[in-house]
């Protein structure tokens, strides 16, 4: 499946998570609004994301657990 979403960055900053994270961060979050799944290090972007019941894994978790898994 092919997926296109195109948003004026205009439309982003007019977003709420805007003025807490900036333009970037936003669009993370309307993605993962559409489904997308995000990935991040950014563990505020992430918790934003996870209490608005959003797909999203933080890239950290997975590096824990791959160096636990070597110890």
């Amino acid at each position: 499946m092919r997926f296109i979403l195109l948003h004026l960055s205009k439309e982003l900053t007019d977003l709420n998570p805007y003025n807490k994270f900036g333009i970037a961060d936003t669009s993370i979050f309307e993605l993962c609004k559409n489904g997308i799944f995000g990935i991040t290090t950014d563990f505020p972007l992430y918790d934003y994301l996870i209490n608005h019941s959003l797909p999203v894994i933080n890239f950290n978790h997975i590096r824990s657990e791959k160096v636990f898994k070597w110890m």
